[in-house]
């Protein structure tokens, strides 16, 4: 879906159940968006950043390097995948740390959104 409010190709995450802001561990948001969600496998490959959502505001961005497929023993239906990653370059994440969730985003109950990818 095409998103002109985020300019790059992203995956959001909402991160409202796994993530406490009140969490003094720096890596709380990188641990609460990388792990187990249930994607296009195909789809996330052409995101240039993951962006983690909390309450409707993105909280930053990272890049993932590599996705892993965390139940394989499962029907396709039902698999989770999750990233190895990084934060984004100060710039980027910078960029996104606190904007809105776009209004076209919003629509869904689905906790995994795709901006033009």
């Amino acid at each position: 879906m095409f998103v002109p409010e985020i300019p790059d190709s992203a995956v959001l995450f909402v991160v409202n159940k796994n993530y406490d802001p009140k969490d003094t561990d720096p890596d709380a948001l990188y641990k609460a968006v990388r792990y187990a969600w249930h994607l296009d496998p195909e789809r996330v490959e052409y995101a240039d950043y993951i962006l983690p959502v909390y309450r409707q505001t993105i909280k930053g961005a990272f890049v993932a390097h590599r996705w892993t497929l965390v139940n394989p023993e499962v029907p396709r239906r039902f698999r989770r995948y999750a990233f190895d990653g990084e934060e984004a370059p100060p710039e980027v994440f910078e960029a996104y740390e606190g904007m809105p969730l776009p209004e076209i985003l919003k629509r869904g109950r689905n906790p995994v959104k795709y901006a033009n990818c």
